[in-house]
């Protein structure tokens, strides 16, 4: 019996080594699963972080580009209104001059200063009325 005992000792001491082993063996795949998990959780990390860079980015530019737009825009009204203001006084411009125009020099004939009044009132009347009709062409615009 000692034989068989012996044997049912090394059968023993066999089973607990494989089950070490296994344990080991075990062990060494959570660990591997671990290290590969993390991998991966880095990488999503990563792709995270870089996806948010590159939304900022397009964020940032869709930005600058509805400011350059806006600022092409009010710029554009600017001349515009530069322009109308400049097409509004020519005629106030033009009844100025007109009104200037009819005080006679000194040599003239006192008898034709009424005359040229009367034809410097006409054509400011005339300037105020274009005047008039352009800003109502823009009003309507």
């Amino acid at each position: 019996m000692p034989a068989a005992a012996a044997a049912a000792a090394a059968a023993e001491e066999e089973e607990e080594a494989a089950a070490e082993a296994a344990a080991e063996a075990a062990a060494e795949a959570a660990a591997e699963a671990a290290a590969k998990h993390e991998a991966a959780a880095t990488a999503t990390t990563a792709t995270t972080a870089t996806r948010t860079k590159v939304a900022t980015a397009a964020a940032a530019t869709a930005a600058a580009a509805a400011t350059a737009t806006a600022t092409a825009t009010a710029a554009a009204a600017a001349t515009a209104a530069a322009a109308t203001a400049a097409a509004a006084a020519e005629p106030a411009e033009a009844a100025a001059a007109a009104m200037v125009s009819w005080i006679p020099p000194p040599s003239d004939d006192p008898s034709s200063i009424p005359a040229a009044a009367a034809a410097a009132a006409a054509a400011a009347a005339a300037a105020v009325a274009a005047a008039q009709q352009q800003q109502q062409q823009q009003q309507q615009q």
